[in-house]
């Protein structure tokens, strides 16, 4: 099982050290803005893998998805969300639970 808190801390040590190096702000906003860039590059990864379909266009696609993961969890690490557990009353699989249930009852 993948650790999610763990990645979490080694996203955002990474993304301050990028940040001295003047790489990347790692603020909550401003990765969250990376983020919707991040975004547009797994759709463009994903039209390449739809439309060529060749084992390298669809680990270019994995690589883009697991970069927006990374602006996620350094925006939760940032703010103190614990992925997988609640602390401070905040708790992702509840959310996550709530949205695709909202999300269920829509496509009813």
């Amino acid at each position: 099982m993948i650790d999610l808190n763990k990645l979490a801390r080694y996203a955002l040590k990474t993304a301050i050290k990028r940040e001295k190096k003047g790489q990347l702000k790692s603020d909550t906003m401003l990765i969250l803005k990376h983020c919707a860039g991040e975004l547009c590059e797994a759709t463009e990864a994903f039209f390449n893998w739809i439309y060529f379909k060749r084992d390298r266009n669809k680990e270019n696609l994995a690589d883009e998805l697991a970069d927006v993961m990374t602006c996620a969890l350094i925006a939760a690490e940032r703010e103190g969300v614990d992925i997988e557990a609640e602390r401070e009353g905040v708790d992702i699989e509840a959310a996550l639970l709530r949205v695709q249930e909202k999300d269920a009852r829509r496509a009813e």
